[in-house]
């Protein structure tokens, strides 16, 4: 098991700065991608940091719940493991997740004046291709560094 080093959690603000980068860089191509007329990179990276404040500060507390009461599962469970603050981590995660959804909405029909169901794709178009472009990044890396299957 690796020790929960307190310098791991002052990675935090560094690790979290290249997502909100990258979440509101794809959300600025697809509201260019969809031609508002209003648009600056400037303004999407400020709505994307504005709407990040809630899912950061309500992740802290999860980080604070897993390194007091560590939840590690395995046969029979663990002594001293706590899945209650497993569940509430993943529960503060999930409503920082979307609290940062009603920001973001919000802040495109205020600076970009979308109606509100242009609002809710420009909100979820960057974790899909995030998470698009992550999956194949992994896949790549994967087969480069163990190579793809041979033909039997």
């Amino acid at each position: 098991l690796q020790e929960a080093l307190p310098w791991n959690r002052l990675l935090f603000p560094f690790i979290w700065l290249p997502v909100v980068l990258y979440g509101g860089l794809m959300r600025h191509l697809f509201i260019r991608l969809i031609g508002e007329e209003k648009m600056s990179l400037s303004r999407t990276q400020s709505l994307g940091f504005y709407g990040s404040i809630p899912l950061v500060l309500l992740t802290l507390p999860g980080m604070l719940l897993a390194t007091l009461f560590p939840y590690i599962p395995g046969p029979g469970g663990v002594p001293g493991t706590s899945q209650a603050a497993a569940f509430l981590s993943t529960v503060l995660v999930f409503a920082g997740w979307l609290w940062h959804g009603v920001i973001v909405m919000k802040g495109a029909q205020q600076l970009y004046g979308q109606q509100s169901n242009r609002s809710i794709l420009t909100w979820l178009f960057s974790p899909v291709v995030g998470g698009l472009h992550s999956s194949c990044l992994w896949f790549g890396l994967f087969f480069l560094l163990v190579g793809l299957p041979a033909a039997g």
